[in-house]
């Protein structure tokens, strides 16, 4: 016999509720019930369930006392029927309204229901985020630290978050503090609240690998805003080096997938117009790591699941994902701007031949010139001449992607 939903018993509450205003469809209620009790595994929810029926077959719903609403709101919840909590708590507004914020908070299955309260009683959302952060150890186990991490200001729950960061147990039926950092990240459009979690962070690596754990992609895709903004931000060379601490030590999969998420990072740093002194940090960090990767990726094997960037593209018969000619592309947009923009290329290089890019001919040497290949900065240089090399160009898979720079060698 298949098991009763959480959305089953918020339908049978439904039908409860109405048969208890109307006194109408008793039967239909009763037979459900019984249904339940038998597809109900829990002693501990029949035993709610049983409670429920009690209560709203000998009263109407309105003349049932706030504290058995909340009694049966908060089984519901701690039993994890989250559903069928929210039925109750919207159906006991009239009676529970009156209630203070922090025992709302208390009582309430989530930050929805939260919600609902406060639009009931006219409470503003600033007026409500006031109620709430007085008391921030209390709020934490509660739907109202839910409620706070939604719609709070950032830098007003410094309190709330550090006990998010600690893992500190919730109570049954609400979101854990892993699922409440993920939740806290996951809108996180302009990197605001990831700059506060990283102020509260303060650079413990149990704190960071505790944000990496519930959010590593937000993370990676928020990072870049952080580097660019005008206020500085948290330092953030400790996380990237936190983001990609395991590297070394990862194999097939794993490190493949650890290595798009740096080309990503390093990408997203790169583009930044003018970074801060935190993303300078951040970015000679990603071509510290790449460095000693390098120097560690000698065996063919670690070089075919090495390096990889976006977009990505399957190749089955080397057993990897690698770069397209259209990344190396963007990689060679990136490396061309910044020489215009006399920024250092080193970090870019590294990233470059780590991606599988390979110079077309060395500074210094002297080629025959084949325009494909190679820049001609004088001007009036013909196919076939003797020239020197300037700057050294790119080729991915045959494919150039940065000319190298070169001018007529001297008599």
């Amino acid at each position: 016999m298949k098991k009763a939903s959480d959305a089953t018993i918020a339908k049978w509450i439904k039908l409860l509720f109405k048969a208890a205003s109307t006194h109408e469809n008793q039967t239909a209620v009763n037979l459900m019930h019984d249904e339940l009790r038998r597809t109900i595994p829990s002693s501990a929810l029949v035993a709610v369930l049983d409670e429920t029926q009690r209560t709203f077959s000998a009263a109407d719903p309105i003349t049932v006392p706030a504290d058995r609403w909340i009694s049966l709101i908060t089984a519901f919840r701690d039993q994890r029927c989250i559903g069928s909590a929210k039925v109750l708590w919207k159906a006991a507004l009239p009676v529970i309204k009156s209630l203070p914020a922090m025992e709302a908070s208390l009582a309430a299955p989530d930050a929805r229901s939260i919600d609902l309260w406060r639009k009931v009683n006219g409470v503003t959302m600033p007026e409500l985020a006031r109620l709430l952060i007085g008391d921030p150890l209390a709020c934490f186990g509660t739907a109202g630290a839910d409620w706070l991490l939604a719609h709070g200001k950032p830098s007003e729950l410094r309190p709330l978050l550090e006990s998010l960061l600690e893992g500190r147990p919730r109570p049954p039926g609400l979101r854990s503090s892993d699922e409440l950092v993920a939740a806290f990240l996951a809108k996180d459009s302009k990197g605001a609240r990831l700059a506060v979690l990283l102020a509260v962070a303060n650079g413990q690596e149990r704190f960071l690998k505790r944000i990496l754990e519930d959010a590593r992609g937000r993370v990676v895709k928020t990072l870049p805003m952080l580097a660019g903004a005008k206020k500085q931000p948290p330092e953030l060379a400790p996380l990237v080096r936190c983001l990609f601490a395991r590297l070394a030590d990862t194999a097939g999969a794993d490190r493949r997938r650890m290595c798009a998420e740096m080309a990503s990072l390093a990408g997203g740093l790169l583009s930044v117009d003018r970074l801060n002194p935190a993303g300078e940090s951040a970015l000679a960090a990603v071509a510290e790591i790449g460095r000693e990767l390098r120097m560690l990726t000698l065996t063919p094997q670690q070089q075919n699941e090495t390096w990889v960037t976006e977009p990505l593209k399957e190749c089955p018969h080397a057993g990897g994902l690698f770069l397209t000619a259209d990344g190396a592309r963007q990689w060679g947009i990136v490396f061309e701007r910044a020489a215009l923009d006399r920024q250092p290329l080193s970090y870019l290089e590294t990233l470059g031949y780590n991606l599988g890019l390979r110079e077309i001919a060395k500074v210094g040497t002297k080629v025959s010139y084949v325009p494909r290949e190679h820049e001609d900065t004088e001007g009036g240089i013909l196919k076939g001449d003797l020239v020197l090399v300037i700057t050294s160009g790119w080729r991915w898979d045959e494919l150039p992607v940065v000319r190298a720079k070169i001018k007529r060698c001297k008599e």
